[in-house]
């Protein structure tokens, strides 16, 4: 029958499908050989990127010391370990892991499927990953950042206080800073916007500038002729640990009503 007739994979002629050789060139005609007991490169790619840190992918291998993979899952070293390791698999070629796998048998290549299956959840994987860091850093960074221009404030602020003390001193509390001769370094570098003073309170006051814009923060002269640090309007988590004190103060606005007051 027709059906049972192929051509041969050397001269191209017409055998019978069952026979072992061409009777016309002699070539020996090859099946498809089984893949059945073989290590498929795509599988084993695909669970180390899914399930590497468990060692899943060694197991699937035959590789006894996959073992170690799941003891030490918990440090997640395993799992970046086999993510690198599922890039190793898919870009080794097939006869390197036919040989190194399969000793030198056919296992057909990775399955395309399986392949666009990793790099799909790859690049999920990479997303996740990069909105996790993301969400984190970000804030973190803010926070640093606010905390640098705070403590640039409270430096330029502080090199003030033997100016206030000398307004203390001469009893010109009644005036603005200008007035009593202090001029603050207000400018993008120092992070203040302004400053002014309670004169109720002894408060030396500075507007911040930055990411805190808006805020600020107090330097109060005590009875002692001792310094306290403080703010009522900015969190805490982002105050230097010596400006922690919970400090009142009357606003710009407040404290000009009572410096007049004392004119």
């Amino acid at each position: 029958m027709a059906t049972e007739m192929v051509f041969c994979r050397g001269c191209g002629k017409q055998i019978h499908v069952s026979a072992p050789a061409c009777p016309h060139c002699g070539f020996v005609q090859e099946t498809a050989p089984s893949t059945k007991g073989l290590k498929n490169r795509g599988t084993a790619a695909l669970l180390a990127f899914l399930l590497g840190g468990l060692g899943v992918h060694r197991f699937y291998l035959g590789q006894w010391w996959g073992v170690f993979y799941l003891l030490l899952c918990w440090t997640l070293v395993p799992g970046l370990i086999a993510v690198i390791e599922s890039i190793v698999f898919l870009c080794t070629s097939d006869k390197s892991w036919d040989d190194k796998y399969n000793g030198g048998k056919n296992s057909g290549g990775a399955s395309t499927v399986l392949v666009i299956v990793v790099i799909v959840v790859g690049i999920f994987f990479a997303i996740a990953i990069i909105g996790i860091l993301a969400a984190v850093a970000i804030p973190a960074y803010q926070d640093y950042t606010r905390r640098a221009q705070i403590s640039m404030a409270i430096s330029e602020l502080s090199s003030h206080k033997a100016e206030y003390e000398a307004i203390v001193q001469k009893r010109v509390l009644g005036k603005s800073l200008g007035e009593a001769g202090l001029t603050v370094n207000a400018t993008p570098q120092t992070y203040l916007s302004g400053a002014y003073h309670d004169p109720s309170r002894l408060v030396l006051v500075g507007k911040l500038a930055g990411g805190s814009a808006g805020r600020t923060i107090g330097l109060r002269r005590n009875s002692d002729a001792s310094w306290t640090c403080g703010s009522v309007d900015l969190e805490k988590r982002i105050l230097p640990s010596a400006c922690r004190e919970d400090m009142v103060y009357a606003s710009e606005e407040e404290a000009a009503k009572l410096r007049a007051a004392m004119k």
